[in-house]
């Protein structure tokens, strides 16, 4: 009588063979998306700064439609700036190419009395026409709009950018220091974290601090990753 034995072994070590070898090989060949918390990018103007946060492939592959996104933690409805409430010149970026005939202030998505959280909001890249997804190619970096902080004789606030650049920002903030967490998204592969802290300095200076997750957060994070970053706000 014919063993099936004898097939059966083989067959099941070369399905899980090839099935360990394929999940080896794609976690060899994938894209490794670095935030660069020591090289923070500070563009100084006479009313204030920009601050941007270098992001890198380490990777084999290019990280595609790499979306960044940012949370802030503790904002009050207090803290919210209308547009009315700005200045009329701020001194964002414009889009001369476009051709966009600009409000001013220029309008924002989240409002006071809004009773609405920002929590994984697009933010824009630096890159030509500022595009709220980029691919990263391995060996490359691209620079992440984080915010600029406005000031004046009469007024300091912060101003984070959406999704739509500088066009139609996200929301103003007049606060001492801004915390939150940014992730970098690639669509082939899991979001990359890290933590900062912003203030401002009595000479006004920014003062960024950015911290990555500890490895017991990184490992619940691989092992829960349906609920892995929301149920950290």
């Amino acid at each position: 009588m014919l063993d099936l034995g004898i097939f059966a072994a083989p067959l099941v070590s070369f399905l899980v063979g090839g099935f360990v070898g394929k999940e080896f090989y794609r976690y060899l060949d994938k894209p490794k998306v670095v935030i660069r918390i020591q090289h923070q990018v500070l563009f100084t103007q006479p009313d204030g700064f920009f601050v941007s946060v270098r992001i890198a492939n380490a990777g084999r592959t290019a990280a595609q439609n790499c979306k960044g996104t940012i949370t802030l933690f503790g904002i009050t409805d207090e803290q919210i700036i209308d547009p009315q409430e700005g200045a009329v010149n701020e001194n964002l970026h414009e889009y001369r190419e476009e051709n966009y005939k600009f409000e001013n202030p220029r309008p924002q998505f989240i409002t006071k009395g809004a009773d609405y959280k920002p929590v994984d909001e697009p933010l824009c890249w630096a890159d030509l026409g500022n595009p709220h997804l980029v691919d990263i190619n391995p060996g490359t970096t691209h620079r992440l709009d984080i915010c600029k902080y406005f000031q004046s004789a009469d007024n300091n606030y912060f101003i984070f950018p959406s999704d739509r650049g500088w066009r139609k920002l996200r929301v103003r903030i007049k606060a001492e220091v801004i915390k939150g967490r940014i992730l970098i998204c690639p669509a082939n592969d899991f979001p990359t974290a890290v933590y900062f802290e912003l203030s401002v300095e009595d000479d006004g200076k920014p003062n960024l601090k950015m911290t990555k997750p500890g490895a017991f957060e990184r490992v619940k994070n691989v092992l829960f990753r349906s609920n892995a970053f929301s149920s950290q706000i």
